[in-house]
């Protein structure tokens, strides 16, 4: 089961690098830095939809970063909060280490759903930084090899 969900992360993540931008989509989503530091762009480089091993259905978009980094998004809406919350439940089965696990909240703090900061196993040797909430019916996951670019793709989306 871990191997399949490895294999699965690692083609992601390596086609992330090769890709280039899709016609027609953002090219740019930019933070500014609280210290002041350079800002990370991110540019869309793919878009798409799959299945897990499950058959779950997930749309994703792939980023890289002007600073190098490449950071996948996946996500979809389920029929029910409940749902979401069950697929929430299983991905983090999967993490190597839980890092943090809050309610989310959305801009006039009413709680939506829930977050979770992980270590995500790709293999008995590799993890991941990840970070997936849920948002009613709606879940979102973020990965990369850099945990600061999943946060700030997070930050900038505001999912």
């Amino acid at each position: 089961m871990q191997k399949s969900v490895a294999a699965f992360l690692i083609a992601c993540i390596s086609t992330l690098a090769h890709s280039g931008p899709l016609p027609g989509a953002p090219a740019t989503a930019q933070k500014p830095q609280a210290d002041g530091s350079a800002k990370i762009q991110f540019e869309n480089t793919s878009m798409g939809e799959m299945r897990d091993k499950d058959g779950i259905h997930l749309g994703f978009t792939s980023y890289k970063g002007s600073d190098g980094s490449r950071v996948m998004v996946l996500y979809e809406d389920f029929e029910s909060s409940a749902m979401a919350q069950k697929y929430f439940e299983k991905q983090i089965s999967w993490a190597a280490k839980l890092i943090e696990r809050k309610k989310k909240v959305d801009a006039s703090k009413r709680v939506v759903g829930e977050r979770a900061e992980i270590l995500l196993r790709l293999d008995d040797t590799k993890t991941i930084p990840a970070v997936l909430w849920t948002d009613g019916v709606k879940f979102y996951e973020i990965y990369s090899e850099a945990r600061e670019s999943v946060l700030e793709l997070e930050a900038v989306y505001k999912y």
